[in-house]
């Protein structure tokens, strides 16, 4: 009887959809984009999810 394999643990930026951004907030309060690989305001938040 075949088993079924488990998908390899992988980063969660490299698992995001394209057009979906991976944000980290960190304890400090500041949210880090994964992608641009830089900290990011709220302003910045909201002009990608209104675009």
């Amino acid at each position: 009887m075949a088993t079924a394999r488990k998908k390899p643990a992988s980063n969660e930026a490299n698992d995001a959809k394209p057009g979906l951004r991976v944000l980290k907030k960190y304890p400090n309060r500041r949210l880090y984009d994964t992608q641009t690989s830089s900290y990011i305001t709220l302003a910045d938040v909201k002009r990608m999810v209104l675009d």
